[in-house]
């Protein structure tokens, strides 16, 4: 099970962490506020293809980050400089 996902320099993300419960978890928000972007955040770490303008950073030279936690501690990472 996902305990947290932080994503750093990510399209519209600059510092998110998102800690999960277990059962069921919803992401709700105004438009243009991210949600997108974590979906792909979570395509990204599944399919691991960073490639193309959807794995960048425009706004700041800091390399993007995003990293999801599991039940036992394991981390998984993708990390891109430019």
């Amino acid at each position: 099970m996902l305990r947290k996902l932080s994503i750093k320099h990510f399209q519209s993300h600059k510092n998110t962490v998102l800690e999960f419960s277990p059962g069921l978890n919803v992401i709700q928000g105004q438009s243009q506020a991210g949600k997108t972007a974590i979906i792909r955040a979570f395509e990204l770490l599944r399919t691991y293809r960073p490639l193309g303008y959807r794995f960048h950073n425009t706004s700041s030279k800091d390399p993007v980050k995003i990293e999801v936690e599991v039940e036992d501690d394991r981390k998984i990472t993708l990390e891109k400089t430019k």
